[in-house]
């Protein structure tokens, strides 16, 4: 039976992104039965019965495109404007310390002449040593240096992160390029005018510095055909998540002279500051695509070349020399019409991140919350344990493998959160400009030298302060953040299955990627090995795959018209369905029953403008947040028993359509 979710807007609702207008409507083929969605009743749209007083009363703000959002941060960002108030009042901080730098960088922000001051020297200093650069040799070693002292991603896209072979170490790895001064490979790939910006933005930049107009516009058509180029030696895959594990190639610094024949691949690593021994063995996600990097970084390149550097650094620095040059940049910047104070509040909470976590957490995070988060953790993982036991239609092997990784699954909360050495950053000062690439160089340089370092598997991998969570699959770790552990997603003191359905969906939701399509080929160690799972069991996992395909995409739709990506949103879908039938398992009483399931409901509730949700449909990889209640309940049997849902409702999928990750 087709359920059809949407009319001319949706609403949507969400931990992840997006969509909606109007209730969203459930409804089943059958032109009879077209108003079921409008009952409100449970066993027709439990999304929308779940949230009907939320949605019907709610309103956009002006130039919102959400309304009734459930993972609202507007209590995230007022605390935080607290905290920063607070510590600019106080006095007494010992130099480098969190509060210290961030007085500092308020008190300079506000002193800053954004609009009068030339373009600081450093930043000028650099700009002419690209623009002077003799060769590609030394145009390579300036890159080097914007990377390591500016945090200017260069020529190769590098980063550093859990070795997913060696997953007790840290690796280098070449990441794909997939973008040319801000314009995608996907925008090239439908259209190629998208290369008209980057032509007409690399004239822009260069008669800043006096480069005449003809001139410019031949370097700025040079430009735009290196990004045809590469994006041609993409073989299809135009963003990062296109990539998996599979796509890594090995390299050996010692030995990859037939890729980097321009290059002296070495001493670029060495010039960034890389340890040698660490670095001797790093991977490559697309080893056509950097090879045809190499074959464009030749001499009679060269002045496309430094004028995608200088776009680089425009790009990334532009409000520090917009100023400076206002005929020709004035488009590149905004007005801004807040007061110098507000504009220092939103700058310290998006560039000193890491400075006002550790005081958000001290703030607003206690061990009491702790422990009841972490006690309900566990129940989540000892309900895993009875799934995976009871999962017969696997191998024992391959049960006790996944029994193991369950085991060795690590929390990671704001208790683990600590604060930085103060000596670090004890001699920042100067004007916002100075503080700012000071403080950047300091990060820069522990990021570099974190390649030489163990892998810390408690390590904070998103801030505190963002209301979120993750599951890192070659650290086998959940990272639950301060924020979504309070408000209305968890109250330590609240009701148990209220907390089960929000904040324990997601849990159970992080838990399950374990186990998803895409994670389950990681082993209890976090290292990438899909040979460890029996043949036989991958063979019963890849038909279930295709059937929980066809379930999403047979079965639902948006406006009646777009199908969700079944394959794209697989992995997802499968923590959200993972993730519930663990929850089902806990509560004893339909009463208990209801309230997570209303909770779960209410988790996921936002309304969004119509083309928000079609935006997602295209290329979000997860379902729309109306499907990810509705699609998930519809394929819990206790579900239909708890609400005594029928053949006919606008909730029932035939029993032998249903589908399950675990039964």
């Amino acid at each position: 039976m087709k359920k059809l979710i949407g009319a001319a807007l949706i609403c949507a609702m969400t931990a992840s992104l997006i969509s909606g207008c109007t209730p969203s409507e459930v409804i089943t083929a059958e032109p009879s039965e077209t108003a079921k969605w409008k009952s409100g009743r449970a066993q027709d749209d439990f999304y929308y019965y779940a949230n009907k007083e939320t949605l019907d009363n709610a309103e956009f703000e002006y130039g919102s495109g959400y309304a009734a959002d459930a993972f609202d941060e507007t209590p995230v960002i007022e605390r935080l404007d607290t905290i920063i108030k607070d510590v600019v009042a106080g006095s007494g901080y010992e130099k480098g310390s969190e509060e210290y730098l961030i007085q500092t960088a308020y008190n300079s922000f506000i002193a800053y002449d954004f609009e009068n001051e030339p373009v600081p020297e450093e930043l000028q200093k650099v700009i002419d040593e690209v623009k002077n650069a003799k060769d590609i040799d030394e145009l390579m070693m300036t890159d080097a240096k914007l990377y390591r002292d500016f945090g200017i991603e260069g020529f190769f896209i590098l980063t550093v992160d859990a070795n997913p072979f060696l997953p007790e170490q840290n690796a280098l790895a070449i990441m794909p390029c997939t973008d040319v001064l801000g314009v995608s490979f996907d925008s090239i790939a439908d259209d190629n005018t998208a290369l008209n910006t980057i032509a007409t933005d690399t004239r822009t930049y260069l008669q800043t510095l006096g480069y005449d107009i003809d001139t410019a516009s031949e370097y700025g058509k040079q430009l735009a055909n290196i990004a045809l180029e590469i994006c041609s030696s993409s073989d299809g895959k135009y963003s990062r998540d296109a990539y998996e594990n599979d796509d890594i190639v090995i390299l050996y610094l010692s030995d990859c002279d037939d890729i980097f024949t321009n290059v002296d691949i070495e001493k670029y690593f060495m010039t960034i500051g890389f340890d040698r021994q660490a670095c001797e063995i790093f991977g490559a996600y697309n080893k056509e695509q950097l090879i045809c990097i190499n074959s464009l970084l030749v001499e009679e390149n060269l002045n496309a070349l430094k004028a995608w550097e200088i776009g680089k650094i425009y790009s990334e620095y532009m409000r520090f020399i917009a100023p400076s040059y206002y005929t020709f940049l004035s488009g590149y910047v905004s007005d801004n019409y807040k007061t110098p104070e507000e504009q220092a509040l939103n700058e310290i909470k998006s560039t000193l991140t890491a400075e006002t976590d550790p005081l958000y957490v001290e703030r607003y995070y206690s061990k009491e919350i702790d422990d009841g988060l972490r006690s309900m953790c566990d129940d989540i993982r000892e309900s895993y344990r009875t799934l995976i036991s009871d999962a017969t239609w696997l191998s024992e092997p391959t049960r006790n493998g996944l029994l193991e990784k369950l085991d060795n699954i690590v929390y990671v909360t704001g208790i683990n959160l600590t604060r930085h050495d103060n000596s670090k950053y004890a001699d920042i000062g100067g004007n916002y400009f100075e503080f700012y690439l000071e403080y950047r160089k300091v990060g820069q340089k522990d990021f570099i030298a974190s390649l030489a370092q163990p892998v810390d598997r408690y390590a904070i991998l998103m801030p505190m302060q963002t209301v979120n969570a993750c599951y890192a699959p070659v650290r086998n770790t959940i990272t639950i953040t301060v924020a979504i552990s309070g408000d209305s997603y968890f109250d330590v003191n609240g009701d148990y299955y209220v907390n089960l359905g929000n904040l324990g969906a997601t849990i159970a939701h992080e838990m399950g990627h374990a186990f998803d399509s895409n994670c389950i080929v990681y082993d209890k160690d976090g290292v990438y090995n899909p040979d460890w799972i029996a043949d036989e069991d991958k063979e019963a996992l890849l038909a279930r795959n295709e059937k929980a395909v066809r379930y999403f995409e047979d079965n639902f739709t948006v406006f009646g018209i777009y199908h969700v990506d079944g394959e794209m949103t697989l992995g997802e879908n499968f923590a959200d369905l993972s993730g519930m039938e663990c929850l089902v398992r806990i509560p004893q009483t339909d009463e208990d029953l209801k309230k997570m399931f209303e909770s779960y409901a209410h988790s996921y509730c936002r309304m969004s403008v119509d083309i928000y949700i079609v935006d997602q449909i295209a290329g979000d990889v997860h379902s729309p947040e109306v499907i990810r209640v509705n699609a998930i309940l519809s394929t819990v049997d206790v579900f239909y028993d708890v609400y005594d849902v029928k053949e006919g409702d606008g909730m029932y999928i035939a029993p032998e359509n249903r589908i399950s990750r675990w039964h």
